[in-house]
């Protein structure tokens, strides 16, 4: 999965960095912490920060897909007699990719707590669990898309629609919020599910919200495989020979 043994290092030393400048901003010594993102009203520095953490998830996912789209590979592809065989692979992948690095970030940011501030604490366990659970599933979506528009489109193409497409959700948020006010159209901007600060702001965490959010990803997911299975199989392997 990681592109060289340097990669995890790599990945190591900017999650440590980024748990080191969020604990210092923030003061706190809950867990929670680590999943509030971005304020509707935060500071610029703030939003360089998030969007400085969610630049090196997309670059270690970035030409994932040369080996399909490239070279010797594109002939591996059209031996496949179904090529969703390529999708699921990539869709285990990007779940393996999340898992681990989401794992690290907690465990790196509950050591950077521990010695900065003594004491770490989880205020509210069911809010924290979903959370996590909300940022796994949202960023393998995030992931999933890049890597799939690398099947399609040049790779640094797809690394600059990602990139820009997150940085501009994650200012329209405010900017929609300021506009339609405390409702659940909110959702729409991914970012906003992705953050506790402003999804607390207009949803309520019950399990009946819950369990609507994680239906909302579902449909989206399943829409993501649906257009994708259209398109890779109208796809022009041979385009790059």
């Amino acid at each position: 999965m990681f592109k060289s043994k340097y990669s995890l290092v790599l990945m190591m030393v900017l999650l440590t960095i980024y748990s080191i400048l969020w604990a210092f901003l923030n003061r706190d010594e809950s867990l929670l912490v680590l999943y509030g993102g971005v304020p509707f009203d935060g500071e610029w520095y703030v939003y360089l920060l998030n969007y400085f953490m969610f630049s090196g998830y997309v670059f270690f996912v970035f030409k994932k897909n040369d080996n399909y789209v490239n070279g010797y590979g594109i002939y591996v592809v059209l031996r496949f007699q179904s090529k969703m065989k390529i999708i699921i692979r990539i869709i285990i992948n990007t779940m393996y990719y999340v898992f681990i690095f989401e794992l690290f970030k907690l465990c790196i940011y509950t050591i950077v707590l521990l010695v900065i501030n003594k004491q770490v604490f989880i205020e509210n366990y069911f809010t924290f669990i979903n959370m996590i659970s909300i940022n796994l599933f949202l960023l393998f979506l995030f992931l999933f898309v890049q890597i799939i528009l690398e099947l399609f489109w040049d790779s640094k193409i797809a690394l600059v629609l990602m990139q820009s497409s997150y940085l501009l959700l994650l200012s329209l948020g405010s900017v929609v919020r300021m506009v339609i006010g405390d409702s659940y159209l909110n959702l729409l901007i991914l970012p906003n599910v992705l953050m506790y600060e402003r999804l607390k702001s207009f949803y309520t965490f019950d399990w009946i919200n819950m369990v609507f959010i994680y239906l909302f990803l579902i449909v989206i997911f399943i829409t993501l495989i649906l257009i994708v299975k259209v398109l890779i199989n109208k796809k022009d392997w041979l385009e790059r020979v």
